[in-house]
């Protein structure tokens, strides 16, 4: 659901890739929206992180958990995650992607290698 007269934003994402090895059971990745739709087989065509600053023209821009949207996940036993975060902009319109990566989320944003692309639109 989205609703842009008041400038707040809902997207929904479910994915399911049936790749998720049981194993990971309990493993923390890190994952984030970011600039690009998913490109199969150019994982670099999702760009960098969506950041709030950046699409403002803030220079430089802040890197944290108020400016990107980060949604790391805990692996269930079931090989399933969920993610949930709230941020005080909404990004704006077009093809981009949910990218998950294979660490958790530092405090300076970064996650390591990419694992999966998700699609997101709105």
């Amino acid at each position: 659901m989205e609703e842009r007269d008041n400038e707040s934003v809902g997207v929904q994402s479910y994915a399911d890739a049936g790749q998720v090895d049981r194993v990971a059971a309990g493993r923390d990745f890190g994952a984030h929206l970011h600039v690009g739709p998913c490109v199969r087989g150019d994982g670099a065509a999702a760009g960098p992180h969506y950041n709030a600053d950046t699409a403002a023209g803030r220079v430089p821009p802040r890197v944290n958990a108020t400016t990107e949207i980060w949604l790391d996940f805990e692996v269930t036993r079931a090989g399933t995650g969920f993610a949930i975060t709230s941020v005080p902009f909404v990004p704006g319109r077009g093809n981009r992607s949910v990218v998950i990566h294979q660490e958790p989320t530092n405090p300076q944003g970064g996650a390591g290698p990419r694992l999966a692309c998700l699609p997101v639109s709105w």
